[in-house]
């Protein structure tokens, strides 16, 4: 099955019902290639070329909520944000627009060259605040 991947294919299709099925599947199979089985949030952004490339060579993905990259050193969080934002927000619903900012932002905080793959946003069920997951990977 293909999936729309422009607003003209969506546009093209039979049905809202199958453009949900589609939005389903297309949702599916990325958490597959990223190894979650479940996940509640919005995928803000992926590279598909590259998760499969990981996906088929064994690759790992790291994972990184944060909100923990803040509670592990604040200060070297809010230092690499302001090198790359220039200010010390942790919302990063904005930043996804730029995936290579967040790609610098993890390769200032590990201090090691890092690949982004994916940015989910879901919720901290402690506090109810917006927090993005990274799935990345790292070159040593």
């Amino acid at each position: 099955m293909n999936y729309c991947r422009t607003y003209e294919e969506c546009l093209n299709a039979e049905s809202y019902s199958n453009i949900s099925k589609m939005i389903k599947q297309e949702r599916k199979k990325i958490f597959e290639l990223l190894g979650v089985r479940y996940f509640s949030g919005r995928l803000d952004y992926f590279n598909e070329e590259k998760l499969q490339e990981c996906h088929d060579n064994g690759i790992d993905i790291e994972t990184v909520y944060c909100d923990r990259m803040w509670q592990w050193d604040m200060e070297k969080y809010d230092d690499c944000c302001m090198k790359v934002w220039h200010n010390t927000g942790q919302i990063f619903k904005e930043r996804c627009k730029h995936p290579e900012d967040i790609q610098n932002f993890l390769s200032l905080y590990f201090e090691k060259d890092c690949e982004l793959l994916a940015v989910i946003t879901t919720t901290n069920q402690s506090t109810g605040y917006p927090i993005s997951c990274f799935f990345y990977t790292c070159k040593e």
